[in-house]
């Protein structure tokens, strides 16, 4: 009788909740064990309490980053050790920030020119140079790069009716 109980107690009990969730508009409420690709810990740049807070990044009725809560606490995870850093391909990378002097030196004039040079080589099908010119914006040079994709290619996706180069870029960049 005994073995009937333990059978019965393994069979109903309870899976363990994931870890981390994140929840989002069109997909809705992802489950992660452990923290996902493409999470991006904030540089606290505005806010001092932001720093090392933890977000992913993705296309979710546009561009943004989607804050990722700890399921054992309740709470945003924050992780200060890594602020400006991000987790891709497993790995832990940190973020850099594209001066007007690395602008000059390029031979561009504005950061505008700097974002189309990522889409040229994202045009020309050159994916590690694409990602490289990427990986050293900053978190707000990242979410500016989005909100220029998104109006100065919207009506180029629209006319195509295609989701939009931003969503396309999330996906060949990240």
């Amino acid at each position: 009788m005994e073995n009937v109980f333990n059978t019965l107690a393994e069979i109903t009990r309870p899976e363990t909740p994931a870890r981390y969730i994140v929840k989002t508009e069109t997909r809705g409420t992802l489950f992660f064990d452990e923290l996902p690709n493409k999470t991006y810990f904030a540089m606290g740049y505005q806010d001092e309490s932001d720093k090392g807070k933890a977000y992913l990044y993705t296309f979710d009725e546009g561009t943004c980053l989607i804050p990722i809560i700890d399921t054992r606490t309740g709470l945003q995870v924050c992780k200060p050790e890594f602020a400006g850093h991000e987790i891709n391909e497993g790995d832990l990378k940190n973020r850099k920030m594209i001066t007007q002097h690395i602008i000059n030196t390029l031979n561009l004039e504005f950061i505008e020119d700097y974002f189309d040079l990522i889409i040229d080589e994202k045009a020309k099908d050159n994916r590690e140079k694409a990602k490289e010119l990427f990986n050293q914006l900053s978190d707000k040079q990242i979410e500016d790069f989005f909100n220029y994709v998104d109006t100065a290619y919207y009506y180029d996706a629209h006319d195509n009716n295609v989701q939009g180069l931003s969503a396309e870029l999330v996906n060949y960049l990240m």
